[in-house]
């Protein structure tokens, strides 16, 4: 029997009494995650007025959420492009406006997070020197200790990997 993705281990189709879908279809609302620099405005538009059309409680913070993250995103692209202050100024005071605007605890907690990290976040984008290569040793680093936890000689090593 082939393997198929909507199946789990050890059954056949048709044997979980619950129906599973294929392939999810992407709806509108699934855009949220693209930014919006990536989108075209008919993919754009339906997302904003499906957004608007949702219960005031529900979709007017997601599209509040939505624009400070389009914000911040605006800001963080000025990485590698030699901006000046003002510009950097202009799309910092754009992101603060729109988390003040937005009425949401959760976004003023981000702004407070850009606040306090800000002389770091700055010279990132000033220089656009990072330091995601020591990060991605780190994880490695620990993923291998994780997985090599407990094996601290060689008799727990055997029994780990036989069982006996």
């Amino acid at each position: 029997m082939r393997w198929k993705p909507h199946v789990r281990f050890g059954e056949r189709p048709g044997e979980t009494g619950r129906e599973q879908p294929r392939h999810r279809a992407p709806g509108r609302l699934d855009r949220l995650t693209r930014s919006a620099a990536r989108m075209h405005a008919n993919q754009l538009d339906p997302m904003v007025e499906d957004l608007q059309a949702l219960p005031p409680k529900v979709g007017i913070p997601i599209l509040a959420a939505w624009n400070c993250k389009e914000d911040l995103m605006d800001l963080l692209a000025l990485t590698h492009t030699n901006p000046d202050r003002a510009t950097i100024a202009e799309r910092l005071f754009r992101f603060y406006a729109a988390c003040a605007d937005s009425g949401l605890k959760e976004m003023d907690r981000l702004a407070t997070t850009i606040q306090t990290w800000w002389p770091q976040i700055e010279a990132a984008i000033r220089t656009g020197v990072n330091n995601a290569g020591s990060e991605g040793t780190n994880r490695v680093i620990k993923t291998d200790a994780r997985a090599a936890f407990g094996y601290r000689s060689w008799p727990t090593c055997w029994t780990m990997h036989t069982g006996s």
